[in-house]
């Protein structure tokens, strides 16, 4: 076993996303409403 002590990390941190994304296609992807919320359909 390691001699380290345990150090808690919060497992996926949140912070501000600042990549930049673009659009590559529209194709075979469209947009359906369930239990009145948009969701993405292939």
């Amino acid at each position: 076993m390691s001699n380290k002590p345990f150090v808690y990390q919060e497992p996926f941190p949140l912070k501000k996303d600042d990549t930049e994304y673009y659009l590559l296609s529209s194709d075979y992807v469209s947009v359906a409403e369930f239990a009145g919320q948009e969701v993405l359909k292939s």
